[in-house]
């Protein structure tokens, strides 16, 4: 699925601007495991709207990762 790959702009975007790489990890982790989620019948990445909003959101922090690397050369 292509918001895997999406999802990792999120944690990108954590760790510059937390300047960590500690943060890149456990963000990723727990991206997984909010993905991974299954309550019941129901899972995450099952859903329609939630893989959409994540990988909108994912987008997002791609963009801003770019302007916040552009400002930074």
């Amino acid at each position: 699925m292509a918001y895997f790959s999406s999802m990792s702009f999120i944690a990108l975007f954590v760790g510059m601007v937390m300047k960590s790489s500690k943060a890149v990890i456990i963000t990723s982790f727990l991206l997984i495991f909010l993905t991974q989620a299954n309550v019941g019948d129901f899972t995450m990445a099952d859903s329609v709207v939630f893989p959409l909003v994540l990988t909108a959101v994912s987008f997002g922090f791609a963009v801003l990762s770019i302007y916040k690397w552009k400002i930074r050369i």
